[in-house]
């Protein structure tokens, strides 16, 4: 079943599955009992959806490929290269700062806006629904622009996207993605 709504909290519903629209796409959030997120995306100028697939690395790929299990022994940690490393063997790749900072959009925060989205419950809700957590930031794979050994990340607590050096240990959310007609 689809549910349209705009921007209204997936957490206040307390659904697993929904979908909302905004002016220009379609969005539905779905949960898999193997870990997996899928985040069917539809624009409405166009005719294919294009589906994302996120991938929590398995404990046993992500200390195989130099990755560390965090203390919640949910979630894994892993320096830059070493998170290239484990979402390819995950059968996937590192996620980009912009598909990161979608998800702080889509769940109504604002990106970089640190008091603003620490006091939105909302927020927090929904990307935690989504399989992140405020614990830690998440790697993505955009190097950042002119420093070589610099790379963008997203912190969900506070929405902040910035850079730091890819030597750190930082979680690692892997995503697939595929097309297909409707």
């Amino acid at each position: 079943m689809k549910l349209k709504f705009m921007l209204i909290p997936l957490a206040i519903l307390g659904l697993l599955v929904g979908s909302y629209a905004d002016a220009n796409k379609d969005v539905t959030l779905k949960s898999t009992d193997k870990k997996v997120t899928k985040i069917e995306t539809k624009e409405k100028s166009k005719s294919q959806n294009e589906k994302i697939i996120w991938i929590d690395p398995t404990q046993k790929v992500c200390k195989a490929n130099g990755g560390k299990i965090g203390s919640s022994a949910s979630f894994c940690i892993a320096n830059w290269s070493k998170a290239k490393d484990i979402c390819s063997a995950s059968g996937g790749r590192l996620v980009t700062v912009d598909e990161l900072k979608k998800v702080v959009t889509d769940c109504g925060g604002t990106v970089n806006e640190y008091s603003k989205n620490q006091k939105n419950t909302f927020y927090k809700d929904c990307y935690e629904k989504q399989g992140f957590s405020d614990a830690s930031d998440y790697w993505s794979s955009s190097s950042f622009k002119g420093e070589e050994k610099s790379a963008w990340f997203v912190g969900f607590y506070n929405g902040v996207a910035n850079k730091d050096t890819k030597d750190n240990g930082f979680y690692v959310r892997c995503v697939k993605e595929s097309s297909f007609c409707k």
